[in-house]
């Protein structure tokens, strides 16, 4: 759920782009948290004196007269509103510490800030949906489209509507990042994709339970501020597993107290090229068995003796917001990864 996870997982690890949902950004007055400063793991909200030329009778909401309240993980994560819809979204951003197994078979590991938005929807960003088992869905590669006569260099053809512009990228002003270990402030974007991109951090990008917000100042599109809050590292109670038509496999990972959600897929990398990816969006209980049906529907699909196979688990939190062009959403994710082997 393409875009991230970044042009080499986008489009087949963090397809967290292709999970449905996401509306309005909600007004943070409603959950207390407005104006929240950060204060060790807590934010706290100050009190709010009301100005003197303001009659009480004036004031729609209640101010505190009470000391600074601490503001919990449960009540930050009510600002977060989920993803965007797939078929809705312009931009995706994301704060990633994660795993990747390489063709060697050896196990990348990688950190970052990365983002982008465009002017519009990127018409060839999401691949067709074959199944839907309830929290898992199966995916397979889109076959590339042909249009006669070609289309021109500033179109990208596609399976239904022919011809079509390509997106154009977006610049949002200055982006800053707060609540991370490093603090990000990128005042303008790089290149012809205009990608917001920080890649310093020398350990994990953030704390758990640590409060974060991206903040854009606004250019060619309004400006917003999206939420995130750090999450627990996932951790897998197994890393291995043998997937055989038609009989069910038992993940097992541990839970966190913190809100979150967890997002599960199962992919085999062939060069470079994913025929076919099972996405499944969880709560975090520590268990989910994928039934037989869906990886007999799995073995369908071709998979060379040269795939690498992996089930990848990603704890995460995404928060969306909506202006005239789109949805633009912001994704706080940790994920690892396991080996697999077909039978």
């Amino acid at each position: 759920m393409r875009y991230p996870i970044l042009s080499l997982l986008a489009c087949f690890l963090l397809p967290l782009w292709s999970c449905s949902g996401g509306s309005d950004n909600p007004d943070p007055a409603d959950t207390g948290v407005q104006d929240a400063e950060t204060k060790g793991d807590t934010a706290v909200v100050p009190d709010l004196a009301v100005p003197e030329d303001v009659q009480e009778e004036d004031v729609p909401v209640a101010q505190p007269d009470t000391a600074d309240q601490e503001v919990t993980p449960e009540q930050w994560f009510q600002l977060i509103d989920g993803p965007c819809d797939a078929s809705n979204r312009i931009g995706h951003f994301e704060v990633l510490t994660g795993q990747q197994f390489l063709i060697s078979g050896e196990l990348w590991k990688f950190v970052w800030f990365d983002g982008s938005a465009t002017d519009q929807i990127d018409a060839l960003q999401e691949n067709p949906l074959i199944s839907d088992f309830g929290p898992c869905r199966l995916y397979q590669m889109k076959e590339g489209a042909f249009c006669d006569p070609p289309c021109g260099p500033e179109e990208q053809c596609t399976h239904s509507a022919g011809c079509v512009p390509f997106p154009v990228p977006q610049d949002l002003g200055k982006v800053t990042v707060t609540g991370l270990t490093d603090p990000v402030e990128i005042d303008t974007p790089k290149g012809g994709l205009k990608k917001y991109s920080y890649y310093e951090f020398e350990g994990d990008p953030f704390l758990p339970g640590s409060f974060i917000e991206m903040t854009a100042a606004g250019l060619d599109l309004p400006g917003f501020t999206l939420h995130g809050l750090g999450v627990d590292k996932p951790a897998f109670t197994h890393t291995e597993w043998l997937l055989e038509s038609g009989v069910p496999i038992e993940i097992e990972w541990v839970p966190s107290e913190l809100p979150s959600t967890i997002f599960l897929w199962i992919m085999a990398d062939l060069h470079g090229v994913t025929p076919v990816r099972l996405v499944c969006e969880l709560e975090d209980t520590g268990a989910f068995t994928i039934s037989g049906e869906i990886v007999a529907e799995i073995f369908k699909y071709p998979m060379l003796d040269t795939a690498i196979p992996a089930v990848s688990l990603a704890r995460h939190t995404v928060d969306s917001i909506e202006n005239k062009k789109g949805c633009i959403e912001f994704e706080v994710a940790s994920q690892v990864v396991g080996k697999m082997k077909f039978e």
